[in-house]
């Protein structure tokens, strides 16, 4: 049996002072709060659950793998499981609304449409949903959309006896996820090619994201993650190219390079102690790499952070 929700947000690293919310709605998959009017303090942190905030006051600024996103009224954050939180900053006025959900239910919500969400998140790493502000009236259609929506899920959630509560909510949730990977896959810029991706394909390719995003140590070749989803290493690199247009090389360089970053933020490691954890027993090779993809040295390149 997998980590519940709890268990998950739990090995979050929060403040000694947080207090924690309560949820609206809790199962062994989802929470739900509807209003939140102060954050959590939240330590430098890799997710373990999907997050969904939409932001219905302020403003926010955080780092998702040390990239900067602003967050504004209106706007939806999307963490995806994975990735590492920090520099969390908060307007006085800043409240939210929240929605965490387990990989589990993602693929069970979203069924053989988990692509699309992996594609968006994790293919072009889109975080921060802006609202709609083409005109006044598609600004209402979506509000209604959502205060509809909300109405639903609060009948429900204050509804405790009714025998049916959690169904009823998963189905709910399948709407709004659907929702919302519709407006995502008109975003696509290639969508004529990832259109033509089959089904087994985008589920390989769903099953090798979910793989790197589970593995400590991400520095391996291809062939590493190809034998553990029993294919061959030029089947899962024509399938990555087939979904998403890019390379599996190219997807487990990028996770290695976020977890470099992360780490040499980490001050408390040194640089041998990083070199070990990601897989790199020679110390000058991993001096190397750091250089060709950050451009300067571990070393340096703290340095530049003003505590090397």
């Amino acid at each position: 049996m997998k980590d519940n929700i709890e268990q998950l947000l739990n090995r979050v690293e929060f403040g000694q002072t947080t207090e924690t919310p309560k949820a609206d709605y809790l199962d062994e998959d989802i929470l739900f709060i509807e209003s939140l009017e102060r954050i959590p303090e939240v330590y430098e942190s890799k997710l373990y659950a999907n997050i969904l905030c939409f932001c219905t006051k302020g403003n926010l600024e955080v780092d998702i793998n040390a990239t900067h996103y602003s967050v504004r009224e209106g706007d939806t954050l999307v963490c995806p499981s994975g990735v590492t939180l920090s520099s969390i900053l908060v307007s006085p006025d800043f409240k939210f609304t929240i929605l965490a959900l387990t990989d589990r239910i993602m693929r069970e919500l979203l069924n053989m449409n988990l692509d699309v969400w992996n594609r968006a998140v994790y293919v072009r790493k889109e975080h921060v949903f802006r609202r709609n502000i083409c005109n006044n009236e598609v600004i209402q259609h979506h509000k209604d959309m959502a205060d509809h929506f909300l109405a639903l899920l609060r009948n429900l959630m204050e509804n405790r006896e009714n025998p049916f509560r959690r169904e009823m909510t998963h189905s709910l949730l399948t709407v709004a996820l659907l929702g919302f990977c519709a407006r995502l896959k008109e975003k696509e810029q290639d969508c004529e090619d990832t259109g033509k991706a089959s089904t087994q394909a985008g589920s390989l390719f769903n099953r090798f994201m979910e793989l790197l995003r589970e593995e400590p140590m991400k520095h391996r070749p291809v062939y590493y993650y190809a034998e553990r989803l029993y294919i061959s290493p030029k089947h899962l690199t024509f399938v990555c190219n087939n979904v998403s247009g890019k390379s599996a090389a190219h997807f487990i360089q990028a996770a290695v390079v976020e977890d470099l970053i992360r780490m040499l933020k980490d001050f408390s490691l040194s640089v041998k102690e990083i070199a070990h954890r990601m897989g790199f027993e020679n110390i000058s090779f991993f001096g190397k790499y750091v250089k060709n993809h950050l451009g300067v040295s571990p070393n340096e390149y703290r340095r530049r952070l003003g505590k090397g």
